[in-house]
C-alpha cells in the first residue's frame, strides 16, 4: 500500500477513532474543499479533495484500515535494541530537570506511579538504565490495552528521564503519540530517535508520513 502522508493526519483524527468519528471527519472536510468561495484557488482545493477521498477510501474500508494500522512501521518496539556502548562512561551524577524518587520501589508502586504519579516529585534523578527498562517495559505493556494507551506516555517519558539514550523509549513516545492523534508531539519523539541514531529509516519514513501538507 503507497501512501505519500498518513491518511489519519489528512483527516485529522486519531488512529483510535470511531467509524462515526470518520465519517463525521470526511464530512467536515468535503464541505471545505467544496466550498466556492475561493474560485482562484479551485486547483489547490480539489486536489486536497482527491488526498481526502483518498485517505477515506483507506481508513473507512475495515480490511485496508487493518493492513494500514498493521504496517511494521506503526508497531511499538517491545524490547530495547543493543546498542554500542558509550565511549565516555556515564556517572551517576544526578540529570537536572528530571524527577527522581530516593526510595526503592516495588513493581506494584511503580504501577501505581503510572497512573496516579510519584509519591514524591524531587529536581533531580540519577542515571539509572535498568530503571529506565522497568518503565519501558510497563509503557510497553499499557500499549496492548486501548484503555491504558493515554496512560503509556507517562512510562515512557519516565524511561528517558532514567536514561535519556533510551531510543526505543522516544521511538515508542511517537507511537503512542501518533495513535492517539497528538501529531507534534509525535514528530517531536521521532527527531528525538534521530537525534540518537541518525540512521533510524523507521522514524524517517513515520516523520515523512506525518509531514504538513
Amino acid at each position: 500500500m503507497a501512501i505519500k502522508r498518513d491518511p489519519y493526519k489528512i483527516m485529522d483524527i486519531p488512529p483510535v477513532a470511531t467509524d462515526a468519528e470518520i465519517k463525521t471527519a470526511y464530512r467536515k472536510k468535503s464541505k471545505i474543499y467544496h466550498s466556492d468561495e475561493s474560485p482562484a484557488s479551485k486547483s489547490l482545493l480539489d486536489q486536497k479533495m482527491g488526498e481526502l477521498v483518498e485517505a477515506y477510501n483507506i481508513i473507512s474500508d475495515e480490511e485496508k484500515r487493518k493492513e494500514y494500522d498493521n504496517s511494521p512501521h506503526f508497531q511499538i518496539r517491545r524490547s530495547r535494541k543493543n546498542r554500542a556502548k558509550k565511549t565516555t562512561k556515564l556517572s551517576s551524577a544526578p540529570i537536572k530537570g528530571k524527577p527522581t524518587f530516593k526510595n526503592s520501589s516495588s513493581l506494584l508502586d511503580k504501577i501505581k506511579e503510572i497512573f496516579m504519579g510519584p509519591k514524591k516529585k524531587l529536581d533531580t534523578v540519577e542515571y539509572n538504565p535498568k530503571e529506565a527498562d522497568i518503565h519501558f517495559s510497563l509503557g510497553v505493556s499499557l500499549c496492548d490495552n486501548p484503555k491504558f494507551l493515554d496512560q503509556a506516555p507517562n512510562a515512557f517519558r519516565k524511561s528517558v528521564s532514567y536514561d535519556p539514550d533510551h531510543v526505543d523509549s522516544y521511538f515508542n513516545l511517537g507511537i503512542v503519540y501518533y495513535r492517539l492523534g497528538q501529531w507534534s508531539d509525535s514528530l517531536g519523539a521521532f527527531q528525538q530517535v534521530l537525534s540518537l541514531e541518525k540512521d533510524d529509516q523507521t522514524s524517517k519514513m513515520l516523520i515523512n508520513l506525518l509531514r504538513d501538507e
